[in-house]
């Protein structure tokens, strides 16, 4: 066992070394000092929205242009606050047509092609309905809404979701954890989803 000596002795050793660091930082370090592409001056910003916000008179916009920016307005009447969430509301909506447009029909294709797979044809085809949510076609060609399912579908079709996501947000191989996402299948259920998943490897 060390003796109160020692210790102290280390205590002073160590309170030098972090002295001695904290000069060496303060002298040698270089501070990098950061240079906006924006001037003070700027009065318009060009650049995609990427996050609205209102939290009482308080508008904050989120904008990729030049560089990421964070602008703050603070709206004076009911009538401006009325202007800036009809705005929002445009953007929004805009947003959503493009991503009904673009995104949707290739997510909704693979994700499809999935739910195929896994139920072994039993269903062909997932959509998107604007008021029923995601509706399944069966194989008279019938369209029912997912909820209607048995859970050991709707855990498949759920499977299929995350799965069909993950090649949305990157060509590249994720990892996906999976809890307890296969306790509801039967056999044949769990044999056809682990094959899929064997395939995807």
């Amino acid at each position: 066992m060390r003796s109160l000596k020692q210790i102290l002795q280390y205590n002073k050793l160590f309170a030098f070394l972090l002295l001695v660091s904290t000069i060496y930082i303060i002298l040698f370090t270089k501070v990098i000092k950061y240079k906006s592409n924006y001037n003070i001056k700027d009065t318009i910003l060009s650049g995609s929205i990427t996050s609205i916000s209102i939290n009482g008179n308080k508008l904050t916009l989120e904008i990729n242009g030049k560089e990421k920016v964070i602008a703050n307005y603070y709206i004076k009447t009911l009538e401006e606050k009325n202007k800036c969430l009809q705005a929002t509301k445009q953007l929004l909506e805009k947003a959503y047509e493009k991503m009904k447009n673009t995104i949707t029909p290739k997510f909704t294709q693979n994700l499809s092609n999935m739910v195929q797979k896994i139920s072994d044809g039993k269903y062909q085809k997932v959509s998107i309905h604007e008021e029923k949510g995601l509706i399944i076609e069966l194989e008279n060609g019938e369209y029912i809404p997912a909820n209607l399912l048995s859970i050991g579908t709707i855990d498949q079709l759920y499977l299929s979701l995350r799965l069909s996501m993950l090649e949305e947000i990157s060509e590249e191989k994720m990892p996906i954890i999976l809890d307890e996402a296969f306790a509801y299948f039967d056999d044949e259920r769990l044999k056809n989803s682990l094959l899929f998943l064997n395939e995807k490897e």
